[in-house]
């Protein structure tokens, strides 16, 4: 066979293998285009609002303060299009700025359902004097609640109450061993803590309760030392506090009152301040103040 002949059967076989390839991708366009026909067809359909309807709508969790009907009201109001094109987020979003509201979640259930599962807030303190911690020691306004147990409230800078909260918990367990309860827990914004505390063992209507200062520093070393003192000189004492000062580094001062027969004198009683030194706790020696206006002054008098 001469090169002539080879050329033509080389440029027949070329032409053939072009036509194949073509058909073959003319083939893979129509069906891409039949595929993109069908899912514009089936996404058209799935959007549309008259097809794929919710039809039912289950409100789920433990209410004592939220009326699932108001949840179901403004699941309804911004619930727009249809099961595959509602919008969850938003739905979820309004659902958490109602006032009672921790947190919620919102799904969908095959084939007609939107469910929306609600957690409710759940107040452990008072913060100031117009608002509550939660759980998860957030802040929330629920100006209509009022607990039915003591709580304990919480005087600080919002940005800060959950440390607060944390603080106020353990401290509060801490106190109870010495039959004491935190009522109130103070933080300035110079960063001094401050406690208001209030006798178990009391059998008044009203139980006394003392301030206790411990500053902004040495916060544990000055719990401890207090604890110490209270229990060897306060707990079973006729005296009761009424104010410790624990931010001293070598003593505290204490103001007291008397208690006779287990009632504080509320009449021609003689309030006492007394400087209590560190030097031995369990023999800490301890000087009535009743007459000096300051600390400051006492050690002047003294130091000479």
């Amino acid at each position: 066979m001469n090169k002539r002949a080879l050329a033509q059967q080389d440029q027949a076989a070329q032409t053939l293998r072009t036509r194949k390839m073509s058909r073959i991708l003319m083939l893979m366009v129509a069906i891409l285009l039949s595929a993109s026909a069908i899912g514009l067809l089936l996404a058209d359909q799935m959007l549309r609002p008259d097809s794929f309807v919710i039809d039912q709508l289950k409100i789920k969790g433990r209410f004592a303060h939220l009326k699932p009907q108001d949840v179901e009201k403004t699941v309804m109001r911004y619930r727009t299009g249809n099961f595959f094109s509602v919008n969850l987020e938003e739905i979820q979003k309004h659902v958490e700025l109602m006032r009672w509201v921790d947190k919620a979640e919102v799904r969908r259930e095959w084939p007609n359902t939107l469910t929306v599962s609600v957690v409710e807030h759940k107040p452990v303190m008072q913060m100031n004097d117009n608002a509550w911690v939660n759980i998860r020691g957030q802040v929330v306004d629920l100006p209509e609640y009022s607990s039915q147990k003591p709580v304990i409230k919480l005087n600080g800078e919002a940005d800060q109450a959950k440390g607060m909260m944390v603080k106020a918990l353990q401290w509060s367990k801490r106190f109870e061993e010495h039959s004491l309860s935190v009522t109130e827990v103070s933080l300035s914004k110079s960063g001094a803590w401050s406690l208001r505390v209030r006798y178990l063992d009391d059998i008044d209507a009203k139980p006394d309760e003392f301030t206790l200062l411990l500053g902004d520093d040495a916060i544990e070393q000055r719990l401890t030392r207090f604890e110490q003192l209270f229990d060897r000189r306060f707990r079973f004492s006729q005296e009761r506090l009424i104010r410790a000062d624990a931010r001293y580094p070598d003593g505290i001062a204490v103001k007291t009152r008397t208690v006779v027969d287990g009632v504080s004198e509320t009449t021609g009683s003689i309030e006492k301040t007394h400087w209590i030194e560190w030097a031995d706790v369990n023999s800490p020696r301890s000087f009535d103040l009743s007459n000096i206006n300051s600390i400051a002054r006492f050690r002047a008098a003294t130091s000479t």
